[in-house]
């Protein structure tokens, strides 16, 4: 009887998500198979003379030029074999800053032959202006890729993506580099940055390596034996951890770890990643590997939706921001723990057809809810938790809705899913 009221009311309070689209973006269509490109653009540009020139691809074909701010304006195209020349000329009145719209498509000139398969400034992909001091590039980009490809965007912060018939990505971008578009971790550059591990030996950090990579394989392929070597004996409740990966919702998509940072010693490495389904980030891993028995094991994970960051409840302060909504977090779990109805309450803005079933949702799982595991969003309007429910054997994570009110927070709207790891 508990389980269908525990399902009921989850089904009451999962609430629609919502996506936001960045404004003024380059948008791309891309077809690697074929070298096929259509790219549509807003591009700030500036006249310091009544011409200007750009070039793109070979044979691009120009489907639209448009300056909304200049009175007058005209353009011409010349082709050459290495490249298609645009000059705009506009008004001497219109001199300064401007705004280009530009459409554009055509396939890209032996690109299926080229080695790194990549949209580089090599093949003309994106406009060059010939003033060799003027760089005019986008503060977004999106592009829209076959499913089986895995874009990324150097120098780009990855904001959005979504899958339907293709794969669209959206990155920001605020870089004066020319924009270059790899596929599959195909990207070969340099890096200046210096190696994570080099405290410990080149044989335990290629054996770390190599136990994390399986670690992902047996996770994708959901194999409970290899999965079982890879977790320490002592890891926190291991039993429900390893059921847990067993009883995940079958996928057909690779899932790798990512590492962003480590701290290493000799006996144990804490490496701070994230878990990626085919390339794409999903969660934020702060997970701790030591070396036992001559071999690495998996010995401690907190895993957060990507683009949160954890809440430190135990040295809450109520004299900063960030310390004071962890306070707050902190009064949350209290409240709930103790069934405080005039804290949950007032708190709880929202009507109260809404309302009664989360505080029965809350008081029902209160023993379950892992508040080590609070995690905030960047815009500090979003609490996740994660939710250990043994009757169902399953994993959930809540997401409270928040607004600040004068040095307080209060919750508007709540969901729950399913944690799919």
């Amino acid at each position: 009887m508990r389980t269908k009221n525990f399902l009921a009311i989850i089904l009451i309070i999962i609430m629609p998500s919502i996506c936001l689209a960045a404004a003024n973006e380059t948008n791309i269509y891309f077809i690697p198979e074929s070298g096929f490109l259509r790219v549509n653009t807003i591009i700030p540009i500036k006249f310091e003379q009544v011409k200007l020139k750009f070039s793109l691809f070979p044979n691009a074909h120009i489907t639209d030029i448009y300056l909304p701010n200049s009175s007058e304006y005209e353009f011409s195209i010349e082709r050459t074999a290495l490249n298609t020349i645009i000059e705009i000329s506009i008004d001497e009145y219109d001199l300064g800053d401007q705004i280009l719209e530009l459409m554009y498509e055509g396939f890209l000139k032996n690109y299926t032959l080229t080695p790194k398969k990549a949209l580089t400034k090599e093949i003309l992909w994106y406009p060059i202006f010939s003033a060799s001091n003027q760089t005019f590039y986008p503060d977004s980009i999106k592009i829209s890729v076959p499913e089986n490809y895995n874009p990324s965007l150097i120098d780009g912060k990855l904001v959005d993506s979504e899958l339907s018939t293709f794969w669209t990505f959206i990155w920001e971008y605020h870089s004066e580099a020319y924009p270059e578009i790899y596929f599959n971790n195909n990207y070969q550059g340099e890096s200046n940055i210096k190696s994570p591990f080099e405290s410990i030996s080149f044989t335990k950090t290629k054996l770390l390596m190599d136990r994390i990579t399986q670690f992902d394989q047996a996770l994708t392929l959901k194999e409970q034996t290899r999965l079982s070597e890879y977790i320490h004996p002592d890891f926190p409740s291991r039993n429900k951890f390893m059921r847990f990966l067993n009883e995940r919702p079958e996928t057909d998509k690779d899932i790798t770890t990512i590492i962003d940072d480590v701290k290493t010693s000799d006996t144990t490495t804490e490496i701070f990643s994230y878990l990626a389904e085919n390339d794409l980030p999903k969660y934020q891993i702060k997970s701790q590997w030591t070396l036992w028995e001559n071999d690495w094991v998996l010995s401690s994970l907190t895993m957060i939706p990507y683009g949160y960051e954890l809440l430190n409840l135990q040295e809450a302060k109520n004299n900063e921001s960030e310390s004071s909504l962890a306070a707050w977090v902190k009064e949350l779990k209290d409240a709930v723990n103790n069934k405080n109805i005039p804290w949950l309450d007032y708190h709880l803005v929202m009507p109260i057809k809404d309302k009664l079933p989360l505080l029965e949702f809350l008081y029902t799982v209160r023993e379950h809810i892992c508040w080590d595991t609070a995690a905030v969003s960047n815009g500090t309007d979003k609490i996740t938790l994660t939710i250990q429910e043994d009757t169902l054997n399953a994993k959930l994570q809540l997401t409270l809705f928040l607004f600040p009110d004068q040095h307080s927070w209060k919750i508007y709207t709540a969901a729950v899913c399913p944690l799919i790891y």
